[in-house]
């Protein structure tokens, strides 16, 4: 036994430094391949230190300098072999070998920092223990500096989905010391992930003047702003033309609403917007007197208005099939895109008894709501809904399910986040007022909404009415399609609510 130990001892010591220089030689392999990769070598700032490296150590070559210095750093007895080598070897030979060694300690440096960061981020994910079926690990391909504060990195992840990253983003977190912003597929190939991160924190307080310019499209509004710059959306994509906003009291539900609505009035010319609010009509008070925009404050209007769109709505659809247009141009059709805005909905789309005074209304505004909500989008006309009651009874399930946009404040159960996104996310959002989650594509974003003061609202909207009344914002002032006379109008009224009057008798009568 004493005799076999310190075999083993060597072996293991052999062994050992065998692979530490198979480490070092795979090391430097990806080295190099790193700096290739990031094309850091055809800049002409590296380009010209690697020739200045060579120049200056060729002089030194030229004047056998070199020796000295080898000769500084060995011991005496190799001196007589190191100037028979340098006399065999030749100066020609020493310069070309030279320049060898310039490249490559180049190339080196230039893909040290790359390989270094992406090791870095390699380890945050291993400490996830993540592993396919296949025992698979995730592998991190490139990093990439989006901005001074954010990072994407691709992962290859054969077998992992992105759900895995997402029920360990506190880990991920911890992991590589930075927030995690999103986790998607890539949408080329979803056997990638793409993991974006973010270095500092997102600002409490973002102020609307300061991002109503950067609007540039029409029928736009800004979402707020992410950590990983500002969000905006526009009504006319045909991937969210209505949208939902949702929180309890002092999330920001309000400044929010009213952030869109001003956003769509400042970025838009052609639009008609419709205001529905049930509570006295105390939140869009301000708006009042705007040219190309209704205000509504009761129930009976509202379901009235909202049989006008459904009208209007088919009205377009044969309006497009005779012209053979897959959607509504606002200035080639001359038709304005209609906005309904209905804050505090669930009092007009939410569960109530047969008892309920006004039970008849509020069943046939969800009927014509449903209606818009599902076919409404290729004619221009779009609802935005907005709610602090957030449970079973507050907006219908088929009318939610095309909402396509959700911005979701703070809430205080997860219920109601799962109710609103899906996820627990709207419910883990921090005490911050205007902090919301945005979603879209299934996609989320949190983002800091944009603050205006009741003040400021008023200051634009008088800005708003001035464009109107001097030509340069142009509407169409053309109220769903029929100019009638104030008469005209009352009668129609009448016989809609007779028309339910009458639909009430025969449902008790049966």
């Amino acid at each position: 036994m004493s005799i076999q130990k310190p075999t083993t001892k060597k072996r293991n010591l052999s062994d050992s430094f065998f692979d530490a220089v198979l480490e070092c030689i795979f090391a430097s392999y990806f080295i190099f391949c790193e700096a290739v990769k990031t094309d850091n070598w055809k800049k002409k700032e590296n380009i010209l230190l690697i020739l200045s490296f060579f120049l200056a150590t060729s002089a030194i070559i030229y004047r056998d300098h070199h020796l000295l210095i080898i000769k500084e750093f060995t011991f005496e007895i190799f001196h007589q072999a190191i100037d028979r080598f340098s006399t065999n070897f030749g100066l020609t030979a020493e310069l070309v070998l030279n320049g060898i060694f310039t490249i490559l300690l180049g190339f080196f440096l230039i893909g040290l920092g790359p390989y270094r960061i992406k090791r870095k981020y390699q380890k945050g994910i291993d400490r996830l223990r993540l592993k396919s079926g296949l025992e698979e690990r995730p592998k991190v391909l490139d990093v990439q500096n989006l901005n001074e504060n954010r990072t994407k990195l691709l992962v290859k992840s054969h077998g992992l989905g992105q759900d895995r990253y997402k029920t360990k983003l506190d880990d991920l977190r911890a992991s590589v010391g930075q927030r995690v912003e999103s986790v998607k597929y890539l949408e080329k190939n979803n056997s990638f992930i793409e993991i974006y991160l973010a270095r500092r924190p997102l600002e409490t307080l973002v102020k609307y003047d300061d991002v109503i310019g950067k609007l540039s499209r029409p029928y736009s509004f800004v979402v707020g702003k992410s950590l990983g710059g500002l969000v905006t959306q526009s009504i006319a994509d045909d991937a969210m033309p209505h949208l939902m906003i949702g929180g309890t009291t002092g999330g920001g539900k309000s400044v929010t609403f009213n952030n869109v609505l001003l956003n769509l009035l400042e970025s838009s010319d052609n639009l008609q917007m419709y205001l529905v609010d049930l509570k006295g009509g105390l939140e869009i008070k301000a708006y009042e007197g705007i040219e190309n925009v209704e205000l509504i404050k009761n129930i009976q209007d509202s379901t009235i208005l909202l049989k006008k769109l459904v009208d209007e709505m088919e009205f377009r659809y044969k309006y497009l099939e005779e012209n053979n247009h897959k959607k509504i141009d606002p200035k080639r059709d001359k038709m304005n895109r209609i906005v309904i805005a209905i804050d505090e909905c669930t009092d007009l789309l939410g569960h109530v008894p047969r008892t309920h005074p006004d039970y008849s209304y509020i069943s046939k505004a969800i009927e014509y709501c449903d209606a818009l909500a599902r076919k409404a989008r290729a004619c221009g006309i779009h609802i935005i809904l907005a709610t602090q009651k957030i449970d079973k009874s507050s907006i219908p399930t088929r009318i939610q399910e095309n909402m396509s946009g959700r911005l979701a404040m703070r809430v205080k159960t997860m219920e109601n986040s799962i109710r609103l996104l899906g996820n627990r996310k709207a419910y883990d959002l921090p005490a911050i007022a205007g902090r919301a989650i945005w979603s879209k594509d299934s996609d989320f974003t949190e983002v800091q909404i944009p603050f205006i003061s009741d003040e400021e609202i008023v200051k634009k909207i008088g800005k708003i009415k001035e464009n109107l009344g001097n030509g340069s914002r142009v509407n169409f002032k053309i109220n769903l399609r029929k100019q009638k006379q104030k008469e005209d109008l009352r009668t129609e009224k009448s016989e809609f609510v007779e028309k339910i009057n009458a639909e009430d008798t025969q449902e008790e009568n049966d």
